[in-house]
């Protein structure tokens, strides 16, 4: 089996909370393969992902749209009112996986350093919704978005046209 490819990106160590990790992760994706694919995921090493069906879903959207997909996430009961969400805000969670169209990263990228600079909490998933609604002009899909009630969790305008 050839090893895997793994990158080493420039400033970040394995300290906990990993939010600058997951940020140069992004930047990095943008920087290297922005102009080659459509869609690009961040997902935890414990994360079973069927390719085909992801795929198959993925092919019925545009991703010239600014799209943020995963499961929804407003933390827990004890969090509530303490992650700087606004009434109707959300944030995709880390462990599930976060997708992000190439749109959001296009519009979100630039803007980084000020994201890592202005964290209100040590959740990474909670920071990059952040960033993603100020700086990508979309938030993690509500399942009440659903296209259709037998497919997966999209906005209605996300689809193809």
């Amino acid at each position: 089996m050839p090893p895997l490819p793994v990158v080493a990106l420039p400033g970040v160590d394995d300290s906990y909370p990993p939010q600058k990790k997951s940020f140069m992760m992004i930047k990095y994706m943008h920087d290297h393969y922005l102009d080659k694919y459509e869609w690009f995921m961040r997902a935890d090493d414990d994360v079973y992902i069927k390719g085909e069906k992801l795929e198959e879903f993925l092919r019925s959207l545009n991703s010239s749209k600014p799209l943020y997909l995963g499961q929804t996430g407003l933390g827990n009961i004890e969090e509530l009112g303490k992650l700087g969400l606004e009434p109707g805000e959300n944030f995709c969670m880390g462990g599930p996986g976060m997708i992000f169209s190439r749109e959001v990263l296009r519009r979100m990228v630039p803007h980084i350093g000020e994201c890592l600079r202005e964290m209100y909490t040590t959740h990474e998933d909670v920071e990059v919704g952040r960033c993603v609604r100020r700086f990508g002009g979309t938030q993690c899909v509500w399942s009440y978005e659903n296209a259709l009630p037998s497919t997966p969790v999209i906005h209605p305008e996300a689809r193809r046209k």
